[in-house]
């Protein structure tokens, strides 16, 4: 049914909650390729998404990257893109109200490890050394100290 709404509507508006779907599915299923390809697509749907979707897409597709745990150097880029738009994008979250300043601190902490270490994995695999280097001193540099725990 998703299938035939999105090619009847590959314009529809209504795209910013059907990717989701596609995405949340492929991923119950394990099929990390198709989690990518609707995940990117989200993110690439810009501002007319917000930014909370936005980063829940880019977290879906850096995640699914590393459970693929591919050498092949396309898929590699445009992993490495999606984590560094993953990074970019943290600064726009806004905390919930649920969380204090300080756990809020702490999960795009987390999550910037996290974003800084696929990018340096996929370009590992891209075989561009500099770059993966620089990543992974970003994650050396944001765990400084003591281990990265509870907040």
């Amino acid at each position: 049914m998703l299938d035939e709404f999105v090619s009847n509507h590959p314009q529809s508006a209504l795209l910013i909650y059907v990717y989701p779907l596609y995405y949340a599915a492929y991923g119950q299923l394990k099929n990390f390729p198709k989690v990518v390809i609707y995940a990117d697509k989200l993110a690439a749907l810009g501002d007319s998404v917000d930014a909370a979707a936005r980063y829940g897409a880019l977290w879906a597709s850096a995640h699914a990257y590393n459970k693929m745990n591919s050498s092949d150097p396309e898929l590699a880029a445009k992993a490495r893109s999606s984590a560094l738009a993953g990074i970019a994008l943290l600064s726009e979250l806004k905390k919930p109200d649920l969380l204090d300043e300080k756990a809020f601190a702490f999960e795009k902490k987390r999550m910037a490890i996290y974003f800084h270490a696929t990018a340096g994995i996929a370009a590992i695999a891209m075989k561009d050394y500099s770059a993966a280097a620089e990543s992974f001193r970003a994650v050396m540099t944001l765990n400084a100290g003591p281990l990265l725990t509870d907040p």
